[in-house]
């Protein structure tokens, strides 16, 4: 039986997505897609759409100066994120 998160306020993909998230545990965003049954879009959006601070996706290919320059972009994010939203992001969700 799947998890129905809709009676909290998920929409059906996001409760879709969580599920899949609990069953298989870390994972790739490609292989949540996969387990989901959903367009790799779609799950990449309900993923990034939970997270409550910024963050990206970097592929498995990518070389550590790519990474550097998707670490340094994120980090300005975080900074100019912080000064719109003061408090906003400091727990982990669940916490």
């Amino acid at each position: 039986m799947a998890l129905d998160l809709t009676p909290f306020g998920f929409t059906p993909t996001e409760s879709l997505v969580y599920a899949t998230l609990l069953r298989l545990g870390p994972s790739t965003g490609y292989a949540v897609a996969r387990g989901a049954r959903l367009a790799r879009a779609n799950a990449y959006g309900q993923i990034l759409l939970g997270l409550d601070r910024p963050a990206s996706d970097v592929s498995r290919g990518s070389n550590a100066h790519d990474i550097l320059g998707v670490a340094a972009i994120v980090g300005v994010q975080a900074v100019e994120y912080s000064k719109l939203y003061p408090g906003e992001g400091q727990k982990l969700p669940g916490e």
